[in-house]
């Protein structure tokens, strides 16, 4: 991440889809205010001040810059962000009652998103990925880097012509980038060169875990267990239950090749 920041890397899919002339439209309910975007992904596009706003007023937002798209042929991008569930209570039930009270007005303004897209005959040519930042646990240690819950989200996507299928194994946020680039935008760049992430619709996947950082930490999901492994070299396992496994034995091919993985990747 630090990397990143410092170098203003910007987003190699945003950049593909400029090449291809893509008329952007970024909306976010948070003002894309993580220097993540404002100093790296996104710094090289004009984005209003970083303030938060209500969702039902970035989705307005977005309506209005997609109607200016009604007579334009060229393809557009947009990116609509808004703000995810604010969990409150000490209990587990307590959290449930505020997050399904949250999540039905989230979910009510993407219907609006979509019901915009479907009533001026969109969805036809237009794919549409549904998808959140980080997940929310409601049972449990919320807190635990090894709690699946909170790596765990939704993704929908919408993809024209394409059959309807259920992806059963483990996937990442950047498998999103990886097929976006290769299967829409046909990208003939091998993806081991902008991304660590696979094909979502490839048969099977090249590794058996997906790995991402949260607090200067990596953690490393399989199907059987998330591996937690901090700045200073002190490793955790949990079951996928987000249970401590105490006498958890190192697995110490897995973690040569993610963190040669990762080498690699930083180097290029």
């Amino acid at each position: 991440m630090n990397g990143i920041l410092a170098s203003r890397t910007p987003s190699t899919l945003l950049g593909a889809l400029s090449s291809q002339g893509y008329q952007f439209g970024l909306f976010s309910s948070e003002g894309f205010n993580s220097p993540l975007y404002r100093q790296a992904l996104l710094a090289d596009y004009s984005l209003p001040a970083s303030n938060s706003q209500p969702n039902a007023t970035t989705v307005t937002q977005w309506q209005n810059w997609l109607n200016k798209q009604n007579d334009n042929k060229t393809p557009w991008f947009s990116w609509v962000a808004l703000s995810g569930a604010n969990l409150s209570g000490d209990s587990a039930k307590t959290r449930q009652r505020s997050y399904l009270r949250q999540a039905s007005a989230i979910d009510e303004q993407i219907h609006n998103v979509l019901t915009v897209l479907q009533q001026r005959d969109l969805l036809k040519n237009t794919v549409v990925v549904i998808t959140a930042q980080r997940g929310l646990a409601l049972n449990g240690n919320a807190d635990s880097a090894g709690n699946r819950a909170s790596l765990q989200v939704p993704l929908v996507i919408h993809w024209p012509d394409t059959p309807a299928q259920t992806i059963s194994r483990l996937t990442d946020h950047q498998d999103v980038m990886a097929t976006l680039m290769q299967r829409l935008l046909h990208v003939r760049t091998n993806p081991v060169n902008y991304s660590q992430g696979e094909d979502l619709f490839a048969a099977q996947r090249h590794h058996d875990w997906v790995v991402s950082s949260e607090e200067n930490k990596l953690v490393i999901t399989t199907p059987q267990t998330t591996l937690v492994l901090n700045n200073n070299g002190n490793y955790h396992a949990y079951d996928a239950q987000g249970n401590p496994l105490k006498d958890h034995k190192p697995q110490l091919a897995l973690l040569l090749q993610v963190l040669t993985e990762e080498k690699r990747f930083i180097a290029n």
